[in-house]
């Protein structure tokens, strides 16, 4: 996937509604600094999943926690036309 500025890839596990991705790779893209302090954000999130669900609007929800902080990423579906 794209974590803002690098393509991204992780292995994977689900079981029931547990959803564990592995250590992610990345591309090594130079970005803003800002840019590349959200996108270690979101990896680490995504390093940490606990679970998730797809919700009423067909949205993925991903549930997390990490030293920092806890929460939940939603992801929606890509709409081509």
């Amino acid at each position: 996937g794209s974590s803002g500025c690098n393509r991204y890839f992780a292995s994977y596990t689900l079981e029931d509604e547990q959803l564990k991705f592995g250590v992610a790779g990345r591309t090594q893209m130079a970005c803003p600094e800002d840019i590349m302090k959200q996108e270690d954000q979101f990896l680490s999130a995504l390093e940490r999943s606990q679970n998730f669900q797809i919700n009423s609007e067909g949205q993925l929800q991903i549930t997390y926690k990490t030293d920092e902080e806890s929460g939940v990423m939603i992801f929606t579906p890509n709409q081509s036309e």
